[in-house]
């Protein structure tokens, strides 16, 4: 007869860990039962009418995962008791129930969200080519800026016998764009320039780069609008010596940190960084019918706190947002296309022009051409590099 062999502790650990979890979720289920529940209903019943019953019960199942987990008992601590036990094991690679967020564990310690296969930057290439042609046919320059990212391309970072490659084209797809006259600022060649850790830009806890980052990346993108457009501005208006830096230590835990808890990732140090001369902006936010004046911090930071992290910053996440300037002079107009990684540079960008207008396309439901075509900026900056299926997904 075979004998059987013991249970080892970190089995024992791992059942008491899943017992734990089965005891939450029944809980939530218990006392939650509204509000969880009611996500499934209210995401079948929301789809359109036309879709395919697959459709609606995805989207019902979707937004009951979405409620389970913002209504979830214990939440934060099942997550940190989770990041405890894959620390004690010297795990690299912590799965989520959601497995486009698994989280890898890089050998310089810094986290980043699991990217696997291939990524073809052809559908960025011809949507940035016909925005390039509509702007140069209607007398309007166009700059394509390329920030860098975290991800597990960098193999020399990855884990011992770490399974997984990420893989792109998009250096021959920056070859195809400046062949064809679209002016790229690559972030990636800044970097290899001036001898720049690229993790170093970076939280260790979030996709995102560190508002220090955002602000020197915002000093070399009006260097190129000056030096490749015209646009002259007030240097010192981006000299971080005339800022305010908030420092606030081990208080931020970002999009990857939360997925494994403080435990495993630690907390970053997080900088709130404003200007210490004086500002003038009318601030708008047009999904929300919200128009605002005053100083940088009231309009910027309006209705946020410390504890809203990188959320501090609101140039994006929302369709349409316009910074105007009363306090410079120069009657420059830039509309700028950006993600969440735009939060840290368009609130610093507007201090160098006359109006500045923030598009996230994941919200944005006009026609971009038809918007520049209508509105006439002097320049058109383009900085996101989603590939077809991403166009609408967001991280944060």
């Amino acid at each position: 007869m075979k004998k059987i062999k013991a249970l080892s502790v970190k089995n024992y650990i791992a059942i008491a860990f899943l017992v734990l979890i089965f005891l939450c979720g029944a809980l939530t289920l218990t006392i939650n039962f509204r509000e969880v529940l009611g996500g499934l209903a209210r995401g079948y019943l929301n789809t359109t009418e036309d879709s395919k019953i697959t459709v609606k019960l995805s989207n019902g199942i979707s937004t009951f995962d979405s409620r389970m987990d913002d209504y979830f008992i214990l939440h934060d601590y099942a997550i940190d008791t989770y990041g405890t036990i894959q620390k004690a094991m010297g795990v690299t690679l912590i799965n989520d129930a959601d497995p486009s967020y698994n989280v890898v564990k890089l050998n310089n310690d810094y986290l980043c969200f699991k990217a696997t296969g291939y990524s073809d930057s052809t559908f960025l290439k011809e949507y940035v080519s016909d925005i390039n042609s509509i702007c140069k046919k209607n007398g309007i320059d166009f700059l394509y800026v390329k920030k860098p990212g975290k991800s597990t391309y960098d193999l020399e970072l990855l884990p011992k016998y770490f399974p997984y490659r990420y893989e792109g084209n998009f250096q021959s797809v920056k070859q195809d764009m400046i062949k064809s006259g679209i002016d790229v600022l690559d972030f990636d060649d800044v970097m290899k320039e001036n001898g720049i850790d690229k993790y170093s830009l970076f939280y260790k806890t979030d996709h995102h780069w560190t508002t220090e980052t955002g602000l020197w990346a915002t000093n070399v993108i009006a260097n190129q609008l000056k030096d490749n457009y015209g646009i002259d501005y007030n240097e010192q208006k981006l000299d971080i010596k005339n800022y305010v830096v908030e420092k606030h230590s081990g208080f931020f835990l970002g999009s990857q940190g939360r997925r494994v808890g403080s435990v495993y990732s630690g907390k970053d140090d997080f900088s709130l960084i404003y200007p210490n001369y004086p500002t003038d902006i009318q601030y708008s936010i047009r999904d929300k019918n919200i128009n605002i004046s005053g100083s940088f911090q009231d309009t910027v930071f309006y209705k946020k706190t410390i504890e809203d992290g990188y959320g501090m910053y609101m140039a994006s996440r929302y369709d349409l947002t316009t910074f105007i300037n009363n306090e410079s002079n120069n009657g420059k107009y830039v509309v700028f296309v950006v993600d969440s990684f735009g939060s840290v540079v368009a609130p610093f960008l507007s201090q160098t022009i006359q109006r500045l207008d923030c598009i996230d396309l994941r919200y944005f439901s006009d026609d971009l051409g038809y918007y520049i075509v209508q509105n006439k900026p002097d320049v058109v900056v383009y900085m996101v590099d989603w590939t077809n299926d991403a166009l609408h997904k967001d991280l944060a």
